[in-house]
């Protein structure tokens, strides 16, 4: 399984980098190699074997260890702040309907998210601006265009529990498809949930996730390598596995 965790900037977490810098009493916090560090205004952390950039807004945020950077610490969501989860909103119980059967590759039973009730309501968010590479390492040439959707789930999505995600994908070219799970709106790919190879398929076919997550997830990544391919309406069938395939 592989992981992939970002790493937030005391401008990230704080708003500007200046805020990094103002009134941080020192601290002798013991950093992982059993040192203690020192850090003042855009100072260096020092006295461990582990060394924040130095400059304005350093990387150490004072009160806390320092962090390795050669091994950071998985599914880092503490800057993420919390947001109104739109499927407890009144106005999306138009945009799905209780599927009480699986489908073809579709999942079932569970609930189904229609492609303009999702995109209104924001249960599902094109993420235009993903600021991210290609996360995955299977595609012979890196991908530069790709399109990202972000599914905020209704609850999050714990280790141990089983769920299945499926929906239809329309493809100029052949494409891959890939999910991960994340801990915001058009977060960065925290956890590889799995991903399916598909030929051109302008008519669309069905595809089918099952997640097996091993830390909780509250959004999800609907990866896809060609930048023009669409889905249709995603069923969210939680607790279910997907359907297996019809024998010839």
């Amino acid at each position: 399984m592989r992981l992939a965790a970002p790493i937030f900037t005391c401008a990230f977490l704080l708003g500007t980098a200046a805020a990094c810098d103002e009134e941080q009493p020192p601290s002798t916090a013991p950093d992982s190699t059993g040192g203690a560090w020192t850090i003042s205004s855009g100072g260096t952390a020092s006295g461990g074997d582990v060394a924040s950039v130095d400059g304005s807004g350093g990387m150490v945020m004072a009160g806390g260890p320092a962090m390795d950077p050669l091994d950071p610490p998985l599914f880092h969501c503490d800057a993420v702040l919390p947001a109104p989860n739109p499927w407890l909103e009144p106005n999306t119980d138009l945009s799905r309907r209780a599927i009480f059967k699986p489908i073809g590759a579709q999942c079932g039973p569970g609930v189904e998210v229609d492609v303009w009730g999702g995109y209104f309501n924001e249960i599902f968010v094109d993420c235009r601006d993903w600021p991210f590479p290609w996360p995955g390492a299977e595609l012979s040439t890196p991908q530069r265009d790709f399109a990202v959707r972000s599914l905020v789930l209704k609850e999050p999505i714990m280790p141990g529990e089983s769920m299945a995600i499926s929906t239809d994908i329309v493809s100029p070219t052949p494409a891959r498809v890939e999910l991960w799970g994340t801990c915001a709106a058009c977060g960065s790919a925290l956890e590889y949930l799995g991903a399916q190879d598909i030929a051109a398929v302008p008519t669309g076919v069905g595809i089918c996730f099952e997640l097996n997550a091993t830390a909780p997830h509250s959004h999800l990544l609907l990866i896809i390598s060609d930048v023009n391919a669409a889905h249709g309406h995603i069923r969210f069938c939680a607790g279910q596995t997907c359907p297996s395939a019809p024998t010839p």
